[in-house]
């Protein structure tokens, strides 16, 4: 094992709440249950920014947001088994797509449902998204 370093976590009363039981329960320190459950989600967390990465470096197109790539794929999502409704109502702000809908946006999409799950749902900005 290399150098160790260190850092701080900070967490939230309810977290807090969670990890002291856990911690008195076993007679250590509320830290090492938190440096604990910080290995065991590690793994998890890279491997899930690694294939997010991976989907952004393989795909042309970068989308802002989950209305960009719905407008940007217009065309190819309406020979989908998606709803035209549906998708106007995701695309519009009106609706939330549901899980199956979200992994037939990426299929279509030919990017990870991680990689959508990362996106915000509009756009931040007012203006019409263009395709870039």
């Amino acid at each position: 094992m290399g150098k160790q370093n260190q850092i701080r976590i900070t967490v939230n009363d309810d977290e807090l709440n969670t990890l002291k039981p856990i911690a008195d329960y076993w007679g250590v320190a509320v830290a090492a249950i938190a440096l604990d459950f910080f290995r065991l989600g590690f793994k998890a967390g890279v491997e899930k920014y690694k294939r997010m990465a991976e989907a952004v470096e393989r795909d042309q197109i970068q989308f802002r947001s989950l209305t960009h790539a719905i407008i940007c794929s217009w065309d190819k999502l309406q020979s989908t088994k998606l709803s035209i409704e549906r998708l106007a109502a995701i695309r519009d702000g009106k609706a939330r797509p549901t899980e199956s809908e979200l992994l037939r946006l990426a299929l279509a999409l030919g990017v990870t449902e991680e990689y959508l799950e990362s996106l915000p749902l509009q756009d931040e900005e007012t203006t019409n998204a263009t395709c870039h």
